[in-house]
Parts: C-alpha cells; structure tokens; sequence
C-alpha cells in the first residue's frame, strides 16, 4: 500500500525529512508551511525531485495552531475522500495529534499514525511502499481514451463522478494532441517526447486536479519537465473549460442548484437534522458546488461550524452528492 505523508514543516523542519530516496511514484507527500517557517534546504527539494513521489508544499497562515489545525482538517478531508488507499503518515513531534488520529483510526478504520520525521530508507517495515495510483487525493483511474476507441471510452465514463471531466465524442482527445504536437516541435521537441507528453494529457486530463497530475507525470519523463508543462499548460485548461461547456453545465446551472439544495436539505431531514443545520449545509455545499475543489471547501466550512466529529458526521452524509 503507498503512503501519504503530511509535514508539519513549522514543527520538524528540515530534520523531519532525511533519506527520501525511497519514496515512490504512488507516494503522497503534503509539506505544511506558514511564514514563520518557511526555508526549506536545497538538499530535500534534490531528494524530492529526485524521488518520484507526487509532492505539494500548502503556505497556511501563521498563528496560534494554524498549521495544526489546517493540516488535521486536510488528513480528514484526504481520508475521507481516498479512504483505505493510502496508509497515513503524520510527521510531527506533538502529541496534540495523537487523538485525533486515533479517533480517525476507529472511526474510518484506516492505517494513521504519527512519527517524528520521514525516513524512508529505515521505516519502510513499518510503513510499506508498493504500488497504488499517484497524485492527488481524490484522483479518479487514468482515462482509457488512449487504449480504445473514442466513442466507447466516451460511453464507459458517462456514468462515473459527474464533476469529472469527460472527453467528448464530438470534441476527442486528438484536438489537443495535434496542438501539443505544434507547440512542442516548433519549441524543438523530438517527437518521440511529444507523443509521451501526450498519452500523460489523456492519461490524467479526467484527474479531479488534472493540472496538477499532468505536471507531476511530466516529471517523470524529461528533466525540462516545468518548460514543457508551461508550453502544454494554456492548451490543457483550454480543453478542460471546453469540455465542462459541452457538457451542459452552464445550461444546467440554475436548475442543479435548485436540485442540489434539495438533496442536500432530504439526506439531513431524513437523519433528523434541525432545520438549521440542513439549511445552512445545503446553503454551504451550493456556494462552493461550482468550485473545482468543491469536496475540500464543503469539508472545510462544515467543520470549522459544527466540529471534527459532528462536521465529518455531516460530510459524509453530504459527500455523495458533490
């Protein structure tokens, strides 16, 4: 089973994360930050970059607890969203952890614990790296549009998560390829790296954080990974709000908003919610229901209301509508 690490970086610094190199590419590594603390050693970006590991650094604002509590509320996001896919690994030296995590142990039955530092080389007995998916939480399975005819893939996915974004029949994945194609060769791309770059557009362009995803991959490809992602990037969010379009969101709009709220206000009648709260939550979920990140904002806002154990109470009821 892979990992997913989360660095309270303000608490270990760069001590917390020695020997990296054994980090693989289904590893999840999220680096906490605040200004307080916030230079991290030229050596751990080289292990890092060298590492194929998928890794994010998240700047939370400084104060009182502020990392600890930004970065708790994300293992329970990312928890809730992957569930027993990863084993999770906080890397901290405070206790104040220690609760919660086990209060996510036995109420999600997940793998979660604490430890003072990432040290791949010597923990891997207790912290097992194999092979699962890389990047990003709430990463859906690559799209199989590259392995089989386009129509088909089409219809295969039509009935899977509803904000993931599909390639259509009308507008196939050959659009952007012939684009890529052009920019890559006239920027002197061999062609044997621009049809590499583009099996990772069609491989992760359905990814909830599709950018992300894409630009991690590239990683693994070429050492000019950030040049070619920054070339590709304009052609990518271009299909993605293209797709989105003809998908009939924005026709759907007022409605699904009407029809969200609904779902929303019956899940929590139907488990005896005040109307207060299935008011409120059904207020909160429309607000955010348009945003890419709509999960983490809903997650968010109803446990910084209600608290962890009663908010997650509540996401969990209201998740499977987002």
């Amino acid at each position: 089973m892979a990992n997913c690490f989360f660095i309270d970086f303000e608490n270990v610094h760069n001590a917390g994360m020695t020997n990296l190199k054994s980090l693989t590419k289904d590893d999840l590594f999220y680096i906490f930050y605040t200004t307080n603390a916030e230079t991290i050693s030229l050596d751990t970006v080289n292990q890092l970059n060298q590492s194929s590991c998928s890794y994010e650094l998240i700047k939370v604002p400084a104060g009182s607890q502020s990392l600890d509590m930004h970065l708790i509320s994300f293992v329970g996001y990312v928890v809730g969203v992957s569930g027993k896919k990863y084993d999770y690994i906080v890397i901290s030296k405070d206790k104040d952890y220690d609760n919660i995590i086990s209060f996510l142990k036995e109420k999600c039955g997940v793998k979660i614990k604490r430890i003072a530092s990432v040290n791949t080389g010597a923990s891997t007995k207790t912290a097992t790296v194999q092979n699962t998916k890389p990047v990003n939480p709430p990463a859906a399975k690559p799209v199989t549009a590259n392995t089989q005819p386009q129509k088909e893939a089409v219809k295969d996915s039509t009935g899977s998560q509803s904000n993931s974004v599909q390639i259509s029949a009308e507008k196939p994945a050959s659009g952007i390829d012939k684009e890529v194609e052009k920019i890559l060769l006239d920027s002197g791309y061999p062609q044997s790296l621009i049809e590499s770059v583009n099996k990772i557009i069609s491989d992760n362009i359905k990814e909830e954080m599709a950018l992300s995803s894409i630009h991690c991959n590239l990683k693994n490809i070429t050492e000019d990974f950030h040049a070619v992602y920054e070339l590709v990037k304009p052609l990518v969010k271009k299909q993605l709000k293209s797709v989105v379009q003809e998908e009939g969101e924005e026709v759907k709009k007022s409605s699904s908003e009407l029809t969200l709220n609904e779902k929303v206000q019956k899940v929590l009648r139907e488990k005896n919610y005040s109307g207060e709260i299935f008011n409120s939550v059904a207020s909160m979920v429309c607000k955010s229901s348009k945003e890419k990140n709509v999960k983490l904002l809903v997650y968010r806002n109803i446990v910084a209301k209600y608290g962890q154990d009663k908010g997650l109470e509540i996401y969990r009821l209201v998740k499977p509508l987002l």
